[in-house]
């Protein structure tokens, strides 16, 4: 009961700090927002898909982690909030399915959680974009299926997916070209990156309410 009762803290504590770290971008995230239109909307949909699916698990009291999964899996049903939050909650929903069927908490648990909730993202969007959220996903669950190979701890491969994510979010610019006219990248995958950011934060024993910030700036002509 130990062990389970540390695996749910843990992603209990980690969803926190990814709404907490998301939320204190939220400005920023819908500032680049131009993607598929340009109403402003893409962090305020991201943090309340992701505070809704936060609020509805601490509210619960399950007994092992696969039980916190399957909670997850449904709040996320309920609270996606506009096109940017749907795609979001596919990605609980694949993570919680690749969690279900892993025993230990460990690498191969996390590629595989990764892995399923690409496969989710891509088949919840009819004509999937490249160069979107979809694409920093795919990236970082390759990665993450490659490295889980090596055997590093969770701790290490997360910190090296966000490293991923980061480069994959640097070049969203080159994937698709309303973004690059716009001088941004892509808003959905940003959030994605700070969301990876804010869990990597607690699970590195940081405080996601003072933890550095990570802007993206737009550019505008060359400059900025």
């Amino acid at each position: 009961m130990g062990r389970n009762r540390r695996d749910i803290d843990l992603y209990i504590g980690m969803l926190r700090s990814a709404t907490v770290y998301l939320e204190r971008h939220i400005d920023a995230v819908n500032f680049l927002n131009v993607f598929p239109v340009p109403d402003g909307d893409t962090g305020t949909n991201m943090v309340k898909t992701l505070r809704g699916i936060h609020t509805r698990v601490s509210l619960e009291n399950p007994d092992t982690l696969q039980e916190l999964s399957v909670l997850v899996k449904d709040a996320a049903l309920y609270e996606g909030r506009g096109n940017s939050g749907v795609i979001l909650s596919q990605v609980f929903i694949g993570v919680n399915d690749g969690i279900r069927a892993c025993q230990d908490v460990d690498a191969s648990m996390l590629a595989a959680a990764l892995t399923s909730a690409r496969d989710k993202a891509y088949q919840a969007v009819s004509q999937p974009v490249e160069g979107t959220i979809l694409t920093v996903l795919k990236q970082v669950a390759e990665e993450a299926t490659i490295q889980s190979h090596s055997s590093p701890n969770i701790c290490q491969l997360f910190d090296h997916i966000v490293k991923v994510a980061s480069t994959s979010v640097d070049r969203t610019p080159e994937q698709l070209p309303i973004l690059e006219q716009g001088g941004v990248v892509d808003s959905g995958g940003y959030g994605l990156e700070l969301i990876l950011r804010g869990m990597a934060i607690f699970l590195n024993g940081e405080d996601p309410e003072t933890a550095p910030l990570q802007w993206r700036f737009a550019r505008k002509n060359g400059e900025g």
